[in-house]
């Protein structure tokens, strides 16, 4: 299947999927009231306890998310191979692949975490001793930047370990193995699709942020300027809802019409 194919198929999955946006909506508008407020405070002048806040809230979105994300992945799933189910089995599908989501997600985020921060405390490094000792600053340059495209593969690598958790039920290590080969295999391509959900993600907030503006302008026109930050917050949580479906629909179709046969996929 080619890039462009999965990507519409991942619209018309996502279209039919307003529950699964709704839901997805409401955990981000949850996050969103305790963490807003927080934001207006510079880290640096944090106390204590608001970091312990800032802290409990990033728990709470990373299992919600990990939650969520395997019913999100099954409802795509079951889309594309045109099953019956949606998103009456949603709630099951994501206590059924939670702890496998969850699991990826503290793995390859650690890593990936670690390598990211290598890069930079090496940058950094090689900023700091450029005047003193020239030739170690270049290599500490050049490490941190073999480094940087080092995890960027790594990512690119693994980005189909959440999809093949669910269309596999495979188990951890397992998908991420398979994530390796299947992309290994199709790197450019995958890039690709990569690079089109980008495009779309950039076209379609282009759009909403216009009329965004448009509406902002004549509210204020009115005398209403007191509804701008429910606005941004509302377009924000549905953007994030509506991409977060599209996505995981997109990579769904991809993988399993490129790595099954199409009788096996009805959707092919």
């Amino acid at each position: 299947m080619k890039v462009a194919r999965a990507v519409g198929q991942g619209f018309r999955i996502t279209h039919k999927g307003w529950q699964v946006i709704f839901v997805l909506f409401i955990f981000n508008a949850v996050i969103r009231f305790f963490v807003a407020p927080t934001e207006a405070i510079s880290p640096a002048s944090r106390t204590a306890t608001e970091w312990g806040f800032v802290f409990l809230i990033s728990l709470v979105s990373i299992f919600g998310l990990s939650f969520l994300w395997g019913g999100v992945l099954a409802f795509a799933r079951n889309g594309i191979k045109e099953s019956i189910g949606g998103f009456r089995w949603f709630f099951g599908n994501c206590n059924r692949y939670f702890l496998r989501q969850l699991g990826l997600n503290i793995i390859l985020g650690i890593s990936l975490w670690a390598m990211f921060f290598l890069s930079a405390v090496l940058f950094g490094g090689a900023l700091i001793v450029k005047i003193t000792n020239l030739s170690a600053s270049v290599v500490l340059g050049f490490i941190s930047i073999i480094l940087l495209i080092l995890a960027i593969a790594f990512l690119i690598l693994s980005s189909f370990s959440w999809t093949i958790v669910v269309a596999k039920d495979a188990k951890i290590f397992n998908a991420i193995v398979q994530s390796f080969l299947f992309v290994r295999k199709r790197f450019v391509r995958i890039v690709g699709l990569l690079s089109l959900l980008l495009v779309v993600v950039l076209a379609v907030s282009l759009i909403v942020g216009i009329i965004y503006g448009l509406s902002i302008y004549a509210l204020r026109n009115v005398g209403i300027t007191n509804l701008e930050i429910i606005l941004t917050e509302f377009l924000g949580c549905v953007l994030y809802a509506y991409f977060g479906l599209l996505s995981a629909s997109s990579f769904m179709a991809y993988y399993l019409n490129n790595e099954q046969a199409p009788e096996q996929i009805g959707a092919a």
